[in-house]
């Protein structure tokens, strides 16, 4: 019940609205989990959907949209749910390329979107 009501809270701060940043929470069922900002999945999905729109940005575990681009929240947290079957950790090859990493399938039970700058 405890990470239903979070996702209640956090829904509307993401769904319908534009952004200049995003990431993705995920929740792993069984004793001791909780909702966590998932960089992983965050990465991929920037990766994934926004390659010519989004950058990743580490240091802040965020997706950071382009000059001239804004993440449609609604699109974003769609992405995240659609991920949590199977995505992979993104990696950066030696000629500082980023690549998907399809040796290390991860899943989730369930996942939403975050996005904290509400534009519009």
């Amino acid at each position: 019940m405890h990470a239903l009501s979070l996702l209640a809270l956090l829904l509307p701060l993401a769904a319908g609205n534009k952004h200049y940043q995003c990431d993705c929470m995920s929740w792993t069922a069984g004793p001791g989990q909780n909702w966590i900002h998932d960089a992983t999945l965050s990465h991929y999905v920037c990766f994934q959907y926004y390659g010519k729109d989004g950058v990743w940005n580490a240091n802040q575990g965020l997706c950071v949209a382009k000059p001239g681009f804004k993440f449609d929240g609604q699109s974003w947290e769609n992405n995240c749910k659609d991920a949590i079957s199977g995505y992979y950790p993104v990696v950066t090859d030696d000629y500082n390329n980023e690549l998907l990493d399809k040796t290390k399938k991860i899943v989730a039970g369930a996942a939403t979107g975050w996005c904290p700058d509400k534009l519009e």
